[in-house]
């Protein structure tokens, strides 16, 4: 896949999606379709376990970020998350953030890894920052 032509678009969410899982009785036995977006919808259906998520969007660079956040969830320290995150502003948190990527890229699909491979500055920024609608929040 061609990476190139590829943003993030939304890097975090803003929806209260427990209230959401809890209408739709999510549940082990459940089956959830859901839209990635900055991926932070998915993560209460994942808690729910339920047999099977369908989490899609027309962005594949939304399915990468998604990807990128649940390894780092399942692989890091939760001080480490939240700095890949980019919630800590201390130091050269750039160069930081870089190396927990390194930590992580192996785990990730090929598309996924050249479009972060080939997308620095998503890293660089901190996930929560790196979208175009989202990146200009201040911290």
């Amino acid at each position: 896949m061609n990476t190139n032509n590829l943003r993030v678009e939304y890097s975090a969410d803003n929806q209260v999606t427990e209230i959401e899982v809890n209408a739709l009785k999510v549940n082990a036995g459940s089956k959830a379709m859901i839209i990635t977006s900055g991926s932070g919808r998915i993560f209460p259906y994942i808690i729910k376990k339920p047999a099977v998520i369908y989490a899609v969007d027309i962005n594949p660079a939304q399915q990468f970020l998604f990807l990128l956040k649940l390894e780092g969830i399942r692989r890091l320290k939760y001080s480490e998350f939240l700095e890949l995150m980019g919630v800590y502003k201390k130091g050269n948190n750039g160069n930081r953030r870089k190396k927990l990527y390194v930590q992580l890229r192996n785990y990730l699909p090929n598309d996924a890894r050249g479009y972060f491979d080939s997308n620095p500055e998503v890293i660089h920024k901190g996930l929560l920052y790196a979208g175009s609608y989202t990146g200009p929040v201040k911290r």
